[in-house]
């Protein structure tokens, strides 16, 4: 994406906000990747990251990039969800969380179990699918409601045996989700927003966490797409913004003039959203976003953005972390990529 974010014939340089006197560096094409493109494979790039990269680059290009407005096509605005949707888990923080899954199962093996019952169902029809035999057997001998006990009972027993000995494997569990995350339900939610495209004369820059989802009300960004009162804005290029709210309005697909102030706001909230870079075109803008200091926001009553546990899905928490993710990610007891 920094690829086609840069504009022709100008440099892109990357700030790490982590130094307290960022130097600031040159990002040259094919040379360096993004952070967390460092933590899939080459058959993962290929076959998930790169077609969608390469189609939502296609669509911007012809019906976005020198247009007055935009007309997508219901398959155009699709795919170009679709792209937005592989933010999600792509960014360095999903990577990171994995990580801590995985030092908190080490734990408490029991937490995977608990999960693993929750999804006793799926267990079963992976031992009848893979196992028939053994499955059998336990039907035999135990009758259809005791074998079944016995088979999760085993289940259980090998995860708690096996995650102190031999932990799951970071990289290869962050693999598996890249490949199974809900990659379609983020992108039907994401089409049900209205979509204003901003531009201006100014210079947005762009984080190594771009979409950002603000929820208005506690001004904070770390909230779902269900969310209520969220709203998502992703630069696209030095001088291009795409806004994303529920709020139905005149301005859905419209290319709208983005003012210096509405500019710095899109800018700031890519600077709290940011886990380790900035990148942008002017240097002198990136040397003023880098040190700026993350100020907690303001406290909200809870009753503003608390949504009950009835209604909570994974496209509100937008990454790895919950239970039900992690329930279907864990549990697929592929012995190969998880428990060895």
């Amino acid at each position: 994406m920094l690829d086609q974010f840069r504009e022709p014939g100008k440099l892109l340089y990357e700030a790490d906000i982590h130094e307290p006197r960022p130097e600031l560096r040159v990002y040259r094409q094919g040379v360096k990747k993004a952070a967390s493109d460092e933590n899939w494979s080459a058959t993962i790039e290929e076959a998930i990251m790169t077609p969608h990269d390469t189609r939502a680059s296609e669509i911007y290009r012809a019906k976005v990039a020198g247009k007055f407005r935009v007309v997508l096509t219901e398959t155009e605005r699709w795919e170009f969800a679709r792209w937005l949707a592989a933010f999600f888990p792509r960014v360095p923080d999903t990577y990171d969380h994995v990580r801590q899954i995985i030092e908190e199962y080490g734990r408490d093996p029991d937490t995977v179990v608990r999960l693993m019952y929750r999804e006793k169902g799926r267990i079963l029809a992976k031992i009848r699918h893979d196992t028939p035999v053994i499955y059998a057997d336990a039907i035999a001998n135990f009758g259809e409601h005791g074998g079944e006990i016995v088979l999760l009972a085993g289940v259980a027993n090998q995860i708690r045996a096996t995650l102190h000995t031999h932990p799951p494997d970071q990289r290869a569990l962050y693999e598996h989700y890249l490949r199974t995350a809900q990659y379609d339900r983020f992108a039907e939610v994401i089409c049900g927003y209205q979509w204003t495209w901003y531009r201006t004369r100014h210079e947005f820059i762009i984080s190594d966490n771009p979409l950002c989802r603000w929820h208005e009300l506690s001004q904070h960004f770390k909230f779902g797409l269900n969310r209520a009162n969220v709203v998502v804005s992703i630069p696209l290029s030095f001088k291009t913004c795409l806004y994303m709210s529920r709020k139905r309005n005149n301005y859905h697909d419209n290319i709208m003039f983005c003012s210096k102030a509405l500019t710095a706001e899109f800018n700031r909230r890519q600077r709290l959203t940011a886990f380790a870079h900035l990148y942008g075109g002017d240097k002198s803008l990136l040397q003023m976003m880098v040190p700026a200091v993350v100020k907690p926001p303001k406290r909200m009553p809870r009753s503003c953005f608390k949504t009950p546990k009835s209604r909570r899905t994974e496209a509100e928490t937008g990454h790895f972390g919950s239970c039900e993710t992690a329930s279907r990610q864990i549990c697929d007891l592929d012995e190969e990529n998880f428990w060895q």
